[in-house]
């Protein structure tokens, strides 16, 4: 028996039993239950180098999945028979599209590795790039202020200027009521720079540090993982039909390939094995109705002959008994009795004794 054999869940006496046709033709099943654990071992050892590079981790994730997905597979193919349906099938089938599923997109995202990857660089760039932005928009906002500050306080002092000198407000040249509001604007606006010369630059210190901030935890939450590089595969296949149908050939290909021995078993014609196993399982019956036949019969007789043990002993308990009363009633007839009538009674105490001996053997011997 070989490792196909094996792996199609042969049982080595019956397919020793079997032509070379029927041993190589199990062998063709055992060969295909190899291509799901391998295309699996390799798609979980892609996905296990997302989360970690250490090589014991990653055999041993493979190692278990392998062995999981081996143990299933053997299992559902040596329980079914050929033509025959049943819940195994069923779940093989919900299995193998699930399986295809998950193995197909970490296939396609192997083959597509790098493209995936200059995507998701190219969002966390515009991510980071945002909050730039925002931070820049930020500052900006605030630098307007304070040139707005500055504006009011040139346009004041103009109109101070402008106020005094006559050329416009009033028209009257000197101090008065009206250069007089021009002056309190004129503060005022400076106060209100000078207020900004204080606050705004501080501000902007803080969006600043703010803003590196943000763009540190972003950079630090930014890793490549499964769950994004998945994503990005799909918002590709949504934006690029050839991306969308690379996936659906994949995972139609992968669905075959897990299907394949479940369809190839249960479409075996003539199985020679199964009548080889029908066979032996007929035999192995028999052989055990005959054992408990036998068993049963054996049990038959030690309780015969148990019974009669005890039936033995029980007439062996009485015997002791009447011999017991034989000889007591002896004593009193030797006493009561003469001498010439003595002789006769020990000759019929004696064939007393003598059938109930003759009795005991008999029940003995049966």
């Amino acid at each position: 028996m070989n490792i196909f054999h094996f792996a199609a869940g042969a049982s080595p006496e019956v397919i020793a039993l079997c032509s070379p046709a029927e041993k190589s033709k199990y062998a063709q099943l055992g060969s295909l239950i190899y291509i799901p654990l391998v295309t699996g071992m390799l798609a979980v050892l892609f996905a296990s180098l997302y989360h970690t590079h250490n090589a014991f981790a990653i055999a041993l994730v493979c190692l278990v999945w392998g062995g999981v997905v081996f143990v299933i597979e053997r299992t559902l193919i040596a329980s079914l028979r050929p033509g025959t349906f049943s819940a195994a099938v069923l779940f093989r089938v919900v299995l193998a599209f699930a399986m295809s599923m998950v193995i197909s997109e970490l296939m396609i995202l192997f083959v597509f590795n790098k493209d995936v990857e200059a995507v998701i660089v190219r969002q966390h760039t515009a991510q980071l790039e945002q909050i730039r932005a925002q931070g820049d928009e930020s500052i900006r906002q605030l630098n307007e202020q304070l040139s707005h500050a500055q504006a009011r306080v040139q346009e004041a002092y103009d109109g101070l200027y402008r106020e005094t000198a006559g050329i416009s407000g009033s028209g009257h040249y000197g101090y008065g009521p009206a250069q007089r509001a021009a002056q309190n604007r004129m503060e005022w606006a400076q106060a209100q720079l000078d207020s900004a010369n204080a606050q705004i630059p501080a501000r902007i210190r803080e969006v600043q540090n703010e803003t590196e901030r943000a763009v540190s935890e972003a950079q630090r939450y930014q890793i490549l993982g499964l769950l994004d590089a998945l994503a990005t595969l799909h918002e590709m296949a949504h934006e690029r039909r050839i991306v969308m149908i690379i996936l659906l050939v994949a995972h139609i290909l992968f669905l075959a390939v897990e299907l394949m021995p479940l369809v190839i078993k249960l479409n075996y014609k003539g199985c020679q094995y199964y009548t080889i196993l029908d066979a032996m399982d007929r035999i192995h019956t028999d052989y055990e109705v005959k054992a408990l036949e036998m068993a049963a019969a054996n049990q038959v007789t030690q309780l015969k002959l148990k019974l009669s043990a005890e039936q033995a002993t029980l007439s062996a308990d009485s015997l002791l008994g009447a011999l017991l009363k034989l000889h007591q009633i002896e004593l009193d007839g030797i006493r009561q009795i003469n001498t010439g009538h003595k002789d006769s009674f020990k000759q019929q105490l004696e064939e007393i004794v003598a059938a109930y001996l003759t009795r005991t053997r008999n029940i003995l011997s049966t």
